[in-house]
């Protein structure tokens, strides 16, 4: 993610194959090699489900970095300095339903600021009248009484059925038959 060593065979002088270990530069350096090139623009990087990878091991001196901008530090594999730009954001999406998201420790999440995004009735509205799909506006009502019935059964909201279910370039009442069957219906009965 930020460097690493990528073995490589080369040729020798005199026509062997050697192994070389070269530190190559990942591809979060690269981006904010770029960022710090250009800091008048703004760069976003997303890790989605962040919380699925082992994050010290992935990160290693940027989590020292994240918390603390204004720093830098000399990288293990090729000695140079490094630091994360000011005009360079990340974004870290988590399933809070994921029972791995108790894996993630204490010293990330004070580096990360949180963000609840539940699932919302009005979201789906908005999308299907935006997309033609103003036929199909009860879907929006549908996800509300569902996610209102899981909350009278105890079930916190974080497990409630989200608008992305629904919200479909090919939405139609086949599509929508897939989705509730394939999909929502097996989340229910398993709660």
């Amino acid at each position: 993610f930020v460097e690493g060593i990528r073995p490589q065979s080369i040729e020798t002088k005199d026509g062997r194959r050697e192994l070389d270990y070269p530190v190559k530069k990942g591809v979060f350096r690269r981006f904010c090699e770029e960022a710090q090139d250009n800091p008048r623009r703004r760069y976003v990087l997303i890790l989605d489900e962040i919380n699925r990878g082992e994050l010290p091991r992935i990160f290693g001196e940027l989590l020292y970095l994240l918390e603390y901008r204004a720093e830098s530090v000399f990288l293990p594999y090729s000695g140079e300095q490094f630091a994360i730009p000011e005009n360079l954001y990340l974004i870290g999406t988590m399933n809070t339903a994921d029972r791995s998201i108790a894996l993630v420790d204490h010293a990330l999440r004070r580096r990360f600021h949180f963000v609840p995004l539940k699932p919302s009735p009005e979201v789906l509205r908005t999308y299907l009248e935006g997309n033609g799909y103003s036929e199909m506006l009860w879907l929006a009502d549908l996800l509300e009484l569902v996610n209102q019935r899981l909350t009278q059964d105890g079930i916190e909201w974080h497990l409630h059925i989200g608008h992305s279910h629904f919200m479909r370039a090919d939405m139609d009442e086949s599509a929508l038959r897939l989705v509730w069957e394939h999909s929502v219906l097996p989340t229910l009965e398993e709660y």
